[in-house]
């Protein structure tokens, strides 16, 4: 019996199947510690990769020229130079430039600065032509006898204006205007103010605003104006509203200009909205 059991232990078809099946065993085995370290090895490459950065998103270079103008503007507004209740002629000075249009439109008026600089260079070739000026007017020109009850009445009415329209710079900040026009559902980019009555002129706003289309330019340059009324309405600071239209793509759609008192009109009930809006200087692209 013991040498049967032997012969049948020794049968070669036998020992080929447990050779397979051990063979097999040790290919799944390899399979598996490769598996393992294929697997630790991504992880790996993964924690090297997420150092170096390589999983970062692009950088937004639009947002990071927004946020280094919003810093100089703030470090502009923080700097001892530029505190309220300290002139800024020394510094700046306001002029005037005219766009050029086609004949059937006026021409928009646009408040720019000008440095100090600048003005120095030209103040003696206006000295020159205001002394040339006063020579010629003097010749040719004798001035008439005026009444003593009509000088007396326009001594009054210079004396009620003057009252009325101070040298004062403009007394709501551009934050108040901005927030009071998103507000009011205008997409505002800036707002700057423009103090033009310290040098004889006239206090501007300039307000650059989004539109989404040019056919509501027109409308959203209404509701700027009568924001502008109603924050004007007790300090009477400002004179001018200007209205830069553009559109997502900083594309300039129009600019469009309007006095105070067109504007005073036409939220009194003065005058329609019509008469105010072919007063309005306009310059659509």
């Amino acid at each position: 019996m013991q040498g049967r059991k032997d012969k049948e232990w020794r049968n070669p078809k036998r020992t080929d199947k447990i050779d397979v099946l051990y063979s097999y065993f040790n290919l799944f085995r390899f399979a598996f510690i490769y598996k393992v370290l294929f697997s630790c090895l991504l992880i790996l490459l993964s924690i090297i990769l997420a150092g170096c950065g390589a999983f970062n998103p692009p950088t937004d270079y639009y947002q990071k020229t927004l946020e280094m103008e919003e810093s100089a503007r703030k470090a502009y507004k923080e700097s001892p130079s530029n505190r309220s209740g300290e002139a800024l002629t020394t510094q700046t000075q306001e002029s005037v430039k005219v766009i050029r249009q086609p004949s059937d439109e006026p021409p928009i008026v646009e408040v720019l600065t000008r440095s100090s600089k600048e003005n120095i260079d030209e103040k003696p070739k206006f000295e020159r032509y205001e002394t040339q000026e006063q020579t010629q007017f003097q010749q040719i020109y004798q001035e008439p006898e005026i009444p003593s009850t009509l000088s007396a009445k326009i001594s009054s009415d210079t004396e009620t204006k003057s009252k009325l329209v101070t040298n004062e710079p403009i007394s709501v900040s551009p934050e108040v205007i901005k927030n009071a026009l998103e507000i009011a559902g205008i997409n505002v980019r800036s707002v700057e103010l423009v103090n033009g009555r310290t040098e004889g002129g006239k206090n501007s706003i300039r307000v650059n605003f989004i539109c989404e289309s040019a056919k509501l330019v027109n409308e959203k340059f209404f509701t700027i104006c009568a924001v502008t009324y109603h924050l004007n309405k007790t300090s009477k600071t400002i004179d001018v509203v200007i209205g830069i239209a553009e559109d997502s793509q900083s594309n300039l759609l129009g600019a469009l200009q309007s006095n105070m008192e067109d504007i005073t009109a036409w939220m009194d009930n003065k005058i329609t909205r019509a008469e105010w809006f072919s007063r309005i200087i306009r310059k659509m692209l």
